[in-house]
């Protein structure tokens, strides 16, 4: 067969197919007047919901769903909540983690980290009456924490982002914040306002590191606002024009200054 040249099937007298060697012949014609040639969007739309659903695929993997069992994290997680836990998810003290159970490694169990040391990560349940925790079984290795517990999605009426930390009065934070400032040689005060109380427009000489232990409050500066809940910080250099709005639940913050040098 000569170059140019490909195999086309024909019949002959016999109904059989012949191998006719010859040059390709091209099909010529035209469409239908007002017809144009449609484009190939099934197989673009095909690759675009795939490529959709394998991303989604990818972060829902990062997911786990866990059923809260026992009164032990009441009031932050009751029996039958259903809560998202984020896989391999970086963890501090505060968070509510799922993690091994040290009595049976197969179950799971939902605690808040209280403190994360060289020994392992040390858990315990808000509900301390009614919990086994790391009191009983000491610090659990850091291999053992299985994610973060970041949000509740059922049932439908306690649906929402899961609380940071303790509600313990903010203690927990607040020694955190506390020896974090101290580290650092800056001194810490605690101050507290009720629902809805503002502090109109003023400034300092010094910067402030701010640390919300309790409730809400939203800081209006002239670059926008910065609302704060338990836990959030913020840093308000020297001479920042800003006023503040309490939330509805009050508030009580600490903060560091930042002095010149």
């Amino acid at each position: 067969m000569g170059h140019g040249q490909r195999t086309r099937y024909s019949a002959c007298a016999a109904n059989r197919p012949v191998l006719c060697p010859g040059p390709a012949t091209a099909v010529t014609g035209s469409l239908p007047a007002g017809k144009r040639p449609r484009p190939v969007t099934v197989a673009v739309l095909l690759a675009a919901w795939l490529a959709v659903a394998w991303s989604a695929w990818r972060v829902w993997r990062q997911f786990e769903r866990v059923e809260v069992f026992g009164q032990s994290m009441v009031p932050a997680l009751q029996p039958g909540d259903h809560v998202l836990v984020r896989k391999n998810a970086s963890v501090r003290r505060g968070d509510i983690v799922a993690a091994s159970d040290p009595r049976a490694p197969a179950r799971s169990v939902l605690k808040r980290v209280a403190g994360v040391s060289d020994e392992g990560v040390f858990l315990l349940g808000d509900n301390a009456e009614h919990s086994t925790d790391s009191r009983q079984w000491g610090p659990v290795p850091m291999t053992s924490v299985q994610g973060k517990a970041i949000y509740r999605y059922a049932p439908p009426a306690r649906a929402g982002r899961l609380p940071k930390y303790v509600p313990d009065g903010g203690q927990m934070v607040e020694t955190e914040f506390t020896e974090e400032m101290a580290t650092a040689g800056r001194p810490v005060s605690v101050w507290a306002n009720g629902p809805g109380d503002t502090y109109g427009v003023h400034t300092h000489s010094y910067g402030k590191i701010l640390c919300c232990l309790e409730g809400s409050i939203t800081f209006h500066t002239d670059k926008g606002d910065v609302a704060l809940e338990a836990g959030d910080r913020m840093v308000l250099p020297p001479g920042t024009p800003h006023s503040a709005t309490v939330g509805t639940k009050g508030t009580r913050c600490a903060e560091a200054h930042i002095l010149s040098s």
